[in-house]
């Protein structure tokens, strides 16, 4: 069972993917798991490849539409962060794999 304001349709998905595009960062309320929100932030180098993600989540009671805008700046500033030192540290730098370490294609 999804939660309440799931996207029940391929273009509902498609809206909501367009304002996470829009934004830079995705935010979620009773979407997978009622009483349950999140947010999330890329970490990536401009047009280099996402490196990892930040992920704040906890109870929608607490963790607002309202509350995620405005903690929406310091998540993609952290997120950022993580972005540049990234150079100085293996763990945060593109290994180019996939899930469970399958080599990913490569796009050219």
């Amino acid at each position: 069972q999804f939660g309440p304001n799931a996207p029940t349709s391929i273009k509902a998905l498609m809206k909501l993917l367009d304002g996470h595009r829009k934004r830079g960062f995705c935010v979620i309320q009773d979407m997978y798991a009622a009483g349950m929100s999140s947010m999330a932030a890329p970490v990536r180098r401009g047009s280099e490849p996402t490196t990892g993600v930040v992920v704040v989540a906890g109870p929608s009671m607490r963790l607002t539409q309202k509350a995620m805008a405005g903690f929406g700046p310091a998540l993609m500033e952290a997120a950022a962060e993580l972005a540049v030192a990234g150079d100085a540290s293996p763990l945060l730098k593109s290994a180019n794999v996939g899930t469970w370490g399958n080599q990913m294609e490569s796009r050219g």
